[in-house]
């Protein structure tokens, strides 16, 4: 429910905001390798992704540019989640 709450306020706001020239924007993330993920975890986290992997910091860091970069994106939610959102 959090994340559908999320999405719709980042799309809510894009409207309300774009006649303004304010972009708002989301990154849904997936499983990222950090210390919020104990090394005990790993296995089964990816197994939970099409991928097969989990993300590093480094790829939500690109996202986050590349929305950054992108003038006429608003509205969006990227996921950079090695496919779970597609399903598996």
């Amino acid at each position: 429910m959090t994340k559908g709450g999320l999405n719709a306020v980042t799309r809510a706001l894009a409207i309300e905001y774009a006649q303004q020239g304010i972009r708002i924007n989301a990154i849904g993330a997936g499983f990222i390798d950090t210390p919020l993920h104990k090394p005990e975890t790993h296995d089964f986290l990816r197994s939970l992704t099409p991928a097969g992997r989990l993300g590093e910091v480094k790829e939500i860091v690109d996202a986050v540019l590349y929305l950054t970069d992108a003038q006429f994106t608003t509205g969006e939610i990227l996921h950079v989640d090695g496919g779970s959102f597609a399903g598996k």
